[in-house]
Formats: C-alpha cells, structure tokens, sequence
C-alpha cells in the first residue's frame, strides 16, 4: 500500500506540493521496480497491472472499506 504524509518541508512548498512531489516519485519507484520484475520474467504483464491496482488502490480500499 502507497501513502505519503505531505508534510510541508518548508515555507516554500506546502504540503500539496509535497503530496504530488511524493505521488509522483512512488508511482515512478513501482513502475521501476514492476519493469524489473518483467523484464527478469519473475511476473507477467496482467500480474504486474493487479500489482500496481492492489498498491495504488486496492489494498487501501479493503483496509479502510472504501
């Protein structure tokens, strides 16, 4: 499960900011760590989508009954 705390770092970035800046760099981790899994045959491509379903969304959706 993806989450950031968008926490204001300073007096120049708010925590909007933050919180795209931290989306952002999570989803572009999983791509990275996603392409490297199928690149070394470790998951297919349908497995690397429910992947990234269940950590940008899903897991938090069961969790928190959304």
């Amino acid at each position: 499960m993806f989450g950031t705390d968008a926490y204001p770092y300073s007096n120049e970035m708010g925590w909007e900011e933050s919180g795209v800046i931290a989306a952002r760099t999570g989803r572009q981790a999983l791509a990275i760590a996603l392409t490297g899994m199928l690149r070394d045959g470790e998951i297919s491509r349908a497995r690397a989508s429910e992947l990234a379903r269940m950590v940008l969304r899903e897991n938090a959706k069961g969790l928190y009954g959304l």
